[in-house]
């Protein structure tokens, strides 16, 4: 599956997700994800500007099959 970014509207998606609590949600994220999310933003950015549509299955299939044990521990 292939992500047009043209098309994803993240902001309008992210503000009828959290409502009112998104300012909250930006300022809850621990400070070591700052570089992280700020280096996503620009991927975005650039990708945006390509206008490309973008495949991220095989990239998370990847990242999440590495972490997946960690994460069900976590979570239980």
């Amino acid at each position: 599956m292939k992500l047009d970014l043209a098309q994803w509207n993240r902001k309008q998606r992210m503000h009828d997700f959290l409502g009112d609590d998104r300012w909250n949600f930006r300022m809850a994220g621990p400070s070591k994800l700052i570089l992280l999310m700020s280096a996503f933003r620009g991927i975005l950015c650039c990708l945006e500007k390509t206008a490309e549509p973008v495949s991220w299955e095989r990239v998370l299939q990847s990242i999440l099959k590495k972490h997946q044990v960690s994460v069900q521990a976590k979570s239980l």
